[in-house]
């Protein structure tokens, strides 16, 4: 995947065309005449970040939200994600090939017109050339937009909707387009499961999107065999991606060699299998990442290590469930949104993490095994099915 710092180079360039392009579509649309559609259709542009995809169902879920009238574009990488949590009439959008991501383009803008939506909502935010993107879908559907930008005031117009973004939540934002969307009555499906207690898995990773998020390894490595020193009855299972499994390995060759009992399933758990594993195991332990978004979708009780992102950011705050680590530095967040300057207050020391002793993140984990039981509810995602998260499992099933 490209880096992010290479996405926003790329994105700088489109912002001329964008700029041109939304002022003559604020004066051409005027003359449009919009069809009052009340089928509830809303297409949804999300394509970066399985995190906040994720964390984007479970508002949805939260509120009530009907999945089957919202159609996601996203990228294809992010289909199994979408698939899990009930986003079923998502349009993908391939990017290994240039013709055929402009062909996926091209169908995509053939698809709203079909699908005729009322709202195209933009939650790229501030993204130019997403922003070019969401004009096309807008005039091939004659569908209204709502979108997110850095000045301090909405504005408004008869077809159109820029809300700031200025000092809103990763979790405000996405509440602000709540009222746009149909909603339904039902509850979602949560069950109680019996934990593994001798199951810890933990996520080394932060994936390329922003490594200044990563706990480093040798910082695992000293809290991992801290807690086994305390607890030794304990299985480490070290989560992360592919393309991870060597620096993954690393630390298992390491933590084995002080006899201590730990697996590399980097890259060897889909998503459903993660999902599976994380009901059932007795704590996770992440930093800031797609899979501690998950955990947090699924409630499974977990330590998150937090750095140049924030709890608060995100609306999760400490629960009986959810276990935040943070240094709580006044610069902290500095990332917030794609074009953050990440590191700006620390000259990129990254300190909120560096400083981060592993000590103070295992009194958190000490603390939290108090709490556990040997059942936990657990809310199911809509693309698993009961039988196989709960298979040879004693479980109740409820809404």
């Amino acid at each position: 995947m490209t880096s992010l710092q290479n996405l926003i180079r790329i994105d700088k360039l489109f912002w001329i065309p964008y700029s041109t392009g939304w002022a003559i579509f604020k004066k051409v649309s005027k003359y449009y005449k919009y069809t009052e559609n009340e089928n509830g259709n809303v297409i949804i542009l999300k394509l970066l970040g399985m995190g906040s995809i994720i964390k984007l169902a479970s508002v949805f879920d939260d509120f009530g939200v009907d999945k089957k009238k919202i159609y996601l574009i996203t990228f294809i990488h992010n289909k199994e994600i979408c698939n899990l949590l009930g986003f079923n009439q998502s349009m993908y959008l391939r990017s290994n090939n240039p013709l055929v991501f402009i062909i996926d383009l091209l169908r995509s803008l053939l698809k709203s017109k079909k699908i005729h939506p009322k709202y195209i909502i933009d939650l790229e935010r501030c993204s130019n050339a997403a922003g070019i993107y969401r004009l096309f879908l807008a005039i091939s559907s004659r569908s209204k937009t709502i979108s997110f930008g850095n000045k301090n005031f909405i504005e408004k117009n008869q077809n159109d909707i820029i809300f700031s973004m200025k000092n809103l939540t990763h979790e405000e934002l996405y509440l602000k387009i709540l009222p746009f969307l149909k909603k339904n009555e039902r509850a979602r499906t949560r069950c109680d499961v019996q934990m593994d207690s001798s199951k810890i898995l933990v996520n080394v990773n932060a994936s390329e999107y922003a490594l200044a998020r990563r706990y480093t390894g040798k910082s695992y490595f000293k809290l991992i065999e801290a807690i086994h020193s305390w607890k030794s009855d304990l299985t480490f299972y070290l989560t992360g991606s592919q393309s991870e499994f060597t620096y993954v390995q690393q630390l298992t060759n390491d933590l084995y060699s002080r006899g201590i009992d730990v697996r590399n399933v980097a890259g060897k758990w889909n998503l459903k299998m993660l999902t599976i594993q994380l009901s059932k195991c007795q704590l996770f332990i992440t930093n800031d990442s797609g899979p501690m978004h998950l955990a947090a979708y699924l409630k499974i009780p977990t330590v998150v290590i937090w750095g140049p992102t924030h709890y608060k950011h995100f609306g999760y705050e400490n629960t009986n469930y959810m276990y935040n680590v943070s240094l709580e530095m006044f610069c902290s967040p500095c990332f917030t949104d794609p074009k953050s300057n990440i590191g700006m207050s620390c000259k990129g020391k990254i300190n909120c993490m560096k400083d981060l002793h592993y000590e103070i993140i295992l009194d958190k984990v000490k603390s939290t095994f108090e709490h556990l039981g040997n059942f936990r509810s657990v809310a199911v995602p809509e693309g698993i099915g009961l039988k196989v998260l709960m298979e040879n499992e004693k479980v109740s099933i409820y809404k």
